[in-house]
């Protein structure tokens, strides 16, 4: 038997919407949220079960550190991984799966790779023929913080900073 309250008919979801007035472009819009979420959610499952395939390697910093390998929010994603053949042909196929099942498609002009410094040029080149990425390198933006290899500088938080000092000063 299922769970009080775990899944809804969207026929019904939009009927109950209509009966209380809500405009068409409301229920849109509530649909194409609704959507949104479950498809990262999706993807994010995908990716967490990564872990349990032989060939996976996760990135992790120390062997007593989580295995963390990508962290979202909202359709932001940051993807983590040691940079072996087997680990990004695992990941690209997750992506290629969600994309054929959600219809939804990753903005290769928006995506980007990092790799870390003295990464050897074949490598980088590799990584960009298999994702169809461009590289980067550090420090970069995710939600509006900085990401940032080594030391940290004040100059690397001018942005939040300003942005803060905009939104006080109106």
């Amino acid at each position: 038997m299922a769970k009080a309250y775990d899944r809804i008919s969207w026929t019904f979801l939009i009927a109950v919407m209509r009966k209380f007035g809500f405009s068409e472009n409301w229920i849109d819009m509530i649909r194409g949220l609704l959507q949104d979420i479950c498809g990262v959610e999706a993807l994010s499952r995908s990716l967490n079960s990564l872990n349990d395939f032989i060939g996976f390697t996760p990135f992790s910093m120390d062997l007593r550190d989580p295995m963390i390998n990508h962290l979202a929010y909202a359709n932001d994603i940051v993807i983590f991984y040691d940079g072996n053949n087997m680990t990004l042909k695992l990941i690209k196929k997750a992506i290629d799966m969600y994309e054929k099942a959600s219809g939804q498609k990753v903005n290769n002009d928006k995506s980007f790779f990092i790799t870390a410094p003295h990464t050897y040029a074949a490598r980088i080149n590799r990584i960009r023929n298999a994702t169809c990425y461009m590289d980067k390198t550090f420090p970069f933006s995710y939600l509006g913080c900085p990401i940032y290899f080594g030391r940290k500088t004040s100059n690397l938080f001018d942005g939040m900073v300003s942005k803060v000092i905009k939104k006080l000063n109106g």
